[in-house]
């Protein structure tokens, strides 16, 4: 059973059968017998439908806009980790001993986020793909690390001018699905 809490009162119709309104965002309850869900539908005006979250936070402790706020900074972490596994090493790490597997992880950690942080500073007018960036670090991060050594501080300028004509996103709509969601900078 759906139930609009903001106007007090049940909806007695399925959900795909909602004549919901562009522009305007939905926080919905769902009913069932042993559990009760919110169903938030939050416009987005990029690609000009609702994005939908269930979720059992109750309305008491965020707001439909925050809900979508934290859902995507989540997808972001969950980026992050998948980065970390596919990426910087961290699926296979072959070693009985603890030190070297806790040497590892803070290893892949640190490449990461100085990876991300590298990308996201070369960003001006356009966003970059941390994707490509992890895929293609092999090859550009340990010339970046000669150039540093020999040029100083004008490494990073050359950096950025490759990163930012290499790491372009190839889709950049598709990574505008959260954008109304999206108040603060990028995570790492």
């Amino acid at each position: 059973v759906l139930y609009d809490h903001h106007r007090n009162r049940e909806i007695n119709k399925p959900l795909k059968e909602l004549k919901l309104k562009p522009g305007k965002d939905y926080d919905l309850q769902v009913k069932q017998k042993t559990s009760e869900y919110r169903l938030l539908l939050l416009w987005n005006p990029q690609t000009h439908c609702h994005v939908r979250f269930l979720t059992n936070v109750p309305l008491a402790y965020l707001s439909a806009k925050a809900l979508g706020k934290v859902y995507r900074l989540r997808w972001q972490v969950e980026l992050y980790f998948k980065e970390l596994k596919s990426f910087s090493g961290l699926g296979r790490l072959l070693s009985a001993n603890q030190n070297i597997i806790e040497g590892l992880v803070w290893a892949s950690l640190l490449t990461c986020t100085l990876r991300r942080f590298l990308v996201f500073s070369a960003q001006q007018t356009q966003r970059l793909s941390t994707h490509k960036a992890a895929r293609s670090s092999v090859c550009f991060f340990p010339e970046f690390l000669r150039q540093w050594r020999q040029y100083g501080v004008e490494a990073f300028t050359k950096l950025f001018d490759y990163l930012r004509q290499v790491m372009t996103l190839s889709n950049p709509k598709r990574r505008d699905i959260f954008a109304p969601f999206n108040t603060a900078k990028p995570l790492l």
